[in-house]
């Protein structure tokens, strides 16, 4: 009956425990494989940490034309230059107080590389003033509809701030 218990406790199963200074075979080998596993997993997330995946940047031919074809370095040049009344109809102000107003908000709404501040604030302009879509806004100047969307409310913000002294908002709920 010993012999049978001793035999029981040697075996699991069909597999037979083989004692290596005190730890059983199987234990030892699915340490090893556990092992093994948690290692290839922890290189493939270092790998892919590793290989993370560089933004690209992908831009329209006809939007990579701005400087040339853009409304703002072709049509309001002209007009800047040629008809002060329709670019003031294009802005709703003259070119003097869109200088004044692009001194004043110019250095907050740049950013590196990407749209030129008056461009910016060009787009804003007649986005206020006519409510123009974003893909009409966008065909005109040359600039993508999400970046308009984007920049949009921060040229805005950047108004508020910078004429808060010649804006009186009333206090009174409509």
């Amino acid at each position: 009956m010993e012999a049978l218990q001793e035999n029981r406790n040697q075996n699991i199963g069909s597999i037979p425990l083989q004692r290596y200074n005190g730890i059983s075979y199987i234990h030892t080998e699915l340490n090893k494989i556990i092992l093994m596993l948690v290692t290839q997993l922890l290189k493939n997330i270092l790998l892919k940490m590793k290989k993370k995946k560089k933004r690209t940047i992908w831009v329209r031919k006809w939007i990579n034309s701005r400087e040339t074809l853009g409304a703002s370095n072709r049509l309001l040049a002209e007009m800047r230059e040629e008809d002060v009344n329709g670019y003031k109809n294009h802005l709703r102000m003259i070119p003097q107080i869109f200088d004044e107003l692009l001194s004043k908000i110019g250095s907050v709404i740049q950013k590196q590389n990407t749209i030129p501040a008056k461009v910016k604030l060009e787009i804003t302009l007649r986005y206020l003033a006519v409510g123009y879509s974003l893909y009409t806004l966008s065909s005109l100047y040359r600039v993508g509809k999400s970046t308009i969307s984007k920049f949009i409310p921060e040229v805005c913000n950047a108004i508020s701030i910078a004429l808060k002294d010649y804006m009186r908002v009333s206090k009174t709920p409509l």
